[in-house]
């Protein structure tokens, strides 16, 4: 079955290449020209100015909500097109994405429109952009044609056929209930634990003056606790993640991977404040992350097992990510 080239799929593709992946971040930087004042300044039909905001850039990204037509119809004209294009080719624009992941971003746009239900002669016509090293125009294209299609996504649970009904009930009745299993900590710290934990020792060995190595150097400074509380929530994060992975269907995305972008996008003010402290930091932002809504979509799917520790636990996998740090 064909991919339907529409925003949702075209951010999946772009974010690789953004260096700020949140809902937000990415929306902004891709609607600039369209909502800029200084640019087209699009108004909805009460003649209010569109703006990138934190409930339509998720909802747009998950196709759960459609582009506004207003949005399509101006975009589909070529001067607007050719406003696209040179935000794409500004220096603004070059500062949010990232030279280390274009390629990953690349292959994934060919890939869209390789698989997706555009027509032969509309595929070729866009990847001459490509083939041409004429980067930017090529995404600039592909973005005001994903724009123009239908970016309301029906989940593939109300796809199915009406007899089944009673059997999803059933099956949704069992993910209600079903019960979180017990988080186990290893007692040393483990190969996939890495990359938080020495941003962990990095913020410590400011807090105190004294580089740590390695836990026990921690206990002179009663400093012990706090890390092994930010183990447990980091396995509490796991254990959802691994639990949560295997009843993701193929045409479903990952539960886990929206959760990481909910949390993301909930904290990013926190992290990008400024703070006279690593250690500030830290806490700031993971007290905001206890705080943090997230969406019923996120929630069924991960069996309303996401509270204050576990949303603590997924900014730690963010830092092994790298998609969040506590210092440079």
């Amino acid at each position: 079955m064909a991919v339907i080239l529409n925003y949702k799929a075209y951010f999946e593709a772009f974010r690789l290449g953004a260096v700020e992946k949140g809902y937000t971040a990415v929306a902004r930087l891709l609607f600039m020209p369209l909502f800029d004042p200084k640019g087209l300044n699009l108004k909805d039909e009460n003649d209010e100015p569109y703006a990138v905001d934190n409930q339509n850039a998720p909802a747009w990204a998950h196709g759960t909500e459609p582009i506004p037509l207003l949005i399509q119809k101006a975009v589909g004209k070529d001067e607007t097109l050719q406003i696209i294009i040179q935000h794409f080719e500004s220096n603004e624009f070059t500062k949010g994405m990232s030279e280390a992941t274009q390629d990953e971003m690349f292959d994934a746009m060919i890939e869209l429109i390789n698989e997706s239900d555009l027509r032969e002669v509309k595929k070729k016509a866009l990847l001459k952009y490509y083939n041409t090293r004429k980067y930017r125009e090529f995404m600039a294209r592909l973005f005001q044609r994903a724009l123009l299609g239908d970016n309301k996504v029906v989940s593939s649970r109300k796809k199915k056929k009406a007899e089944d009904k009673d059997h999803d009930s059933v099956n949704e009745f069992k993910t209600i209930i079903k019960k979180k299993p017990r988080t186990k900590v290893p007692k040393t710290v483990q190969e996939p634990e890495l990359g938080y934990v020495q941003q962990l020792y990095s913020v410590f060995s400011d807090a105190t003056g004294v580089i740590i190595k390695q836990p026990e150097d921690l206990d002179s400074f009663n400093y012990r606790d706090q890390f092994e509380r930010q183990r447990k929530s980091f396995y509490m994060a796991e254990t959802v993640y691994h639990e949560t992975r295997d009843s993701v269907t193929p045409d479903e995305n990952d539960p886990f991977d929206d959760l990481k972008d909910e949390v993301e996008e909930g904290v990013y003010e926190t992290v990008h404040d400024d703070y006279a402290k690593p250690l500030e930091k830290l806490n700031k932002v993971l007290t905001q992350a206890a705080k943090v809504p997230i969406s019923t979509q996120v929630d069924d799917s991960t069996f309303h097992w996401v509270g204050p520790f576990e949303k603590k636990g997924v900014v730690h996998m963010l830092v092994n990510d790298e998609r969040i740090k506590w210092t440079e």
